[in-house]
């Protein structure tokens, strides 16, 4: 998905390079962190940095917080039948972006349902972390940016 990346403040084209991944018109460069690029607008509100604050410090260092019990899945809980039912009607290969991924209980829906070109964000890296340990031998690629400023071109997904 690199190749369709914008800067969420001038809406240009990114390039990724060694050093980050770099707005040629804006010159903003953009960090990555444990291989997870941080794409954030130059102007976050500051509820939005309250917010990635609070979370960093719920996901740091828990893995734990990954996942669920599959026994879970009858129970309808969070609406994960009538999520698994919807999907269910979309192409295996369908490009699929899951903004505020969470603890990843639906990227593991994805999954174990048989998709695979996932993009999987959030806007806290520490929560993508353990994600994308469980979901490295799939396609699935993974961002931190915040919903509101979704770094894509139109039509990506």
């Amino acid at each position: 998905m690199f190749d369709k990346l914008i800067c969420p403040d001038c809406k240009q084209k990114l390039t990724n390079t060694k050093d980050g991944i770099f707005c040629d018109h804006c010159k903003r460069t953009f960090r990555i962190t444990k291989g997870i690029p941080v794409i954030f607008p130059q102007r976050l509100s500051d509820f939005k940095k309250v917010e990635i604050n609070y979370f960093e410090k719920v996901f740091e260092n828990r893995e734990d917080l990954f996942g669920f019990a599959e026994s879970d899945w009858d129970k309808n809980t969070f609406g994960w039948l009538d999520f698994m039912d919807m999907i269910e009607k979309y192409p295996k290969d369908s490009k699929i972006l899951e903004l505020g991924a969470g603890n990843g209980n639906y990227s593991l829906i994805l999954k174990k349902r048989g998709f695979t070109d996932m993009t999987t964000s959030d806007i806290v890296v520490e929560a993508l972390i353990p994600i994308q340990e469980y979901l490295k031998d799939s396609q699935a690629s993974f961002f931190a940016f915040d919903a509101e400023n979704i770094p894509f071109e139109s039509n990506s997904f």
